[in-house]
């Protein structure tokens, strides 16, 4: 379901992108987006998260319905939105600082997200603890309520969040001359704009590599390394909710260093320019999981020392990318006279939903072809030795 919908989200990217260049309103080309889909978006997540009561094939059918139309709104909302970002300023050192605020607060999000998500879906949902052979564990006592409330809870911010963007942002560069061109020719532009290509190439694989990595690395966790440590975090009255594991704070320590990585970059970029330190960033990143095949699973240290160096590096990358499609949308005008900035961006989002599926899908196919056993009642179960090899 994850692969199938995606690649259809994927496909609506250009579509998107081909609309916004053509709409005109007082308020611009691509803000309008942002107050136009923020509440079919959050009505669409929440819906994503509630699960009615049908049978099996019936939730199925939901599940694909909504999965669906959620992304869908997310592409009409998110394509504009990183559109905008190439038509606030005409600097690409400003645009470079934009792309640092963005990604540095998005995240800091993601880190929220990380270490908030389960502890708000145990406060919603309640706990209760089962008795297992292993000792007893502690699980949701209503998932699916919790899960639901904290999906309304992220909606609204969402909704709030995109008010906020749309009253404090403006657009400021203007196309050279008004373009009523057709679909095909815009694509036609881009096809030939060899910058544009070579930069989709490595958003596309650096997204793959590390979607591949992030869907694997609980696995690593729960199944090749087995730590028993859990960091535990006094939070008062939230604190019986919050329960980080090895896997939670490997991934926060690494948002972190990679949040510090970000702060960096305009130093950087004006020390070695956009592609050069791309091109550094990108090698060094290639180092550092090549590494990981070398390292025992008791070799906790190493782990986490790669993780944070390899953060702290590539921190600066998805900063650097998404400023240089601005500059890509630059060129398509100087050589064509004509200006595609959210086609640009779409097709950005495009390669980037594209690499998460295959990302997502890839160690699901391996650990599928290698016998994986699947959790039952949240609970792992032995594995036999050619998973836990894969």
């Amino acid at each position: 379901m994850f692969l199938t919908t995606k690649i259809w989200d994927a496909i609506n990217d250009p579509i998107l992108g081909l609309l916004s260049d053509r709409t005109q309103t007082a308020w611009g080309k691509f803000r309008p987006y942002l107050i136009w889909m923020s509440l079919p978006f959050a009505i669409t997540g929440m819906l994503t998260f509630y699960t009615p009561n049908l049978p099996e094939n019936g939730k199925l059918i939901y599940a694909y319905i909504t999965y669906t139309l959620v992304f869908m709104a997310y592409t009409a909302i998110n394509v504009p939105y990183g559109a905008l970002m190439g038509v606030i300023s005409p600097s690409s050192l400003e645009r470079t600082s934009i792309s640092t605020y963005r990604f540095v607060l998005a995240f800091a999000g993601g880190l929220f997200v990380q270490f908030f998500t389960n502890p708000l879906i145990r406060f919603f949902g309640g706990t209760k603890e089962v008795l297992t052979e292993t000792g007893t564990v502690t699980i949701v006592a209503d998932p699916q309520s919790g899960f639901f409330w904290t999906a309304v809870c992220y909606a609204i911010t969402a909704v709030a969040l995109f008010t906020i963007t749309f009253f404090t942002t403006r657009e400021r560069v203007e196309p050279e001359q008004k373009s009523n061109t057709k679909f095909l020719v815009d694509v036609k532009d881009l096809s030939r704009n060899r910058p544009w290509i070579v930069l989709l190439l490595v958003g596309l694989f650096e997204i793959l590599a590390g979607w591949t990595r992030g869907s694997a690395t609980g696995f690593y966790f729960t199944y090749y390394t087995k730590f028993e440590v859990n960091y535990l975090l006094d939070l008062g009255p939230l604190g019986k909710y919050m329960d980080v594991s090895d896997f939670g704070f490997f991934f926060g320590v690494g948002t972190i260093c990679g949040i510090i990585g970000m702060f960096l970059t305009g130093p950087l970029v004006r020390l070695f320019g956009n592609k050069l330190l791309l091109i550094l960033i990108l090698l060094c990143d290639a180092i550092c999981i090549s590494l990981f095949l070398f390292i025992d699973k008791d070799q906790w240290w190493a782990m986490y020392g790669l993780r944070c160096f390899g953060s702290f590096i590539s921190g600066p990358m998805p900063i650097l990318v998404f400023a240089m499609y601005a500059d890509t949308a630059d060129y398509s005008e100087w050589v064509n006279h004509r200006r595609a900035t959210g086609l640009v961006y779409a097709t950005a989002a495009f390669s980037k939903k594209l690499g998460s599926a295959l990302g997502s899908a890839i160690p699901a196919w391996l650990l599928g072809y290698s016998g994986f056993i699947a959790p039952i009642n949240d609970i792992p179960q032995p594995q036999p030795e050619k998973a836990i090899e894969c």
